[in-house]
């Protein structure tokens, strides 16, 4: 026995630690039970995505230096059904940024692309990651867009 620990008679651990000692328990078992429903439910929203970004901002620039790809198109695209397909498509503006508010896309990995034909080039580029889904706004980067077909 240590000497700093005082002898405690038996009758009075029996009374006073059973109580805590089963109030331990139940609040193990509990926080178990606990943390075994929080995983159960995260395991669940990773199967099957429950919410998109709200919004989804990107920007591209040019592979080629001093090329503006201004007005070239650009596309919002969802991940489903073991592909991509697209849920807005616009132009890029003088920035070459775009932002769009996506509160209808849940479920879904969203990123923007270009694919745009014209005169006989063609431009091409993805953002370089993608939203995935929850709530919020949501910067997937600097795209990249390469032109097969421009002459400068």
């Amino acid at each position: 026995m240590n000497t700093t620990q005082r002898p405690v008679p038996s009758s009075a651990v029996d009374q006073a630690s059973r109580p805590s000692r089963s109030r331990r328990r139940i609040a193990h078992v509990l926080a178990t039970l606990a943390a075994v429903a929080a995983a159960l439910v995260g395991v669940t929203a990773t199967a099957t995505p429950a919410h998109a970004a709200t919004s989804v901002s990107g920007c591209f620039r040019s592979a080629t230096p001093g090329m503006s790809i201004a007005g070239v198109g650009v596309q919002l695209q969802a991940y489903g059904t073991g592909g991509w397909f697209t849920i807005w498509s616009g132009s890029l503006p003088q920035s070459q940024c775009v932002s769009v508010s996506t509160p209808y896309h849940s479920g879904y990995y969203l990123r923007y692309a270009v694919n745009y034909s014209r005169f006989g080039a063609t431009w091409y580029g993805t953002s370089p990651y993608n939203a995935t889904p929850g709530y919020g706004a949501v910067n997937v980067g600097t795209g990249i867009v390469r032109c097969a077909g421009c002459y400068i």
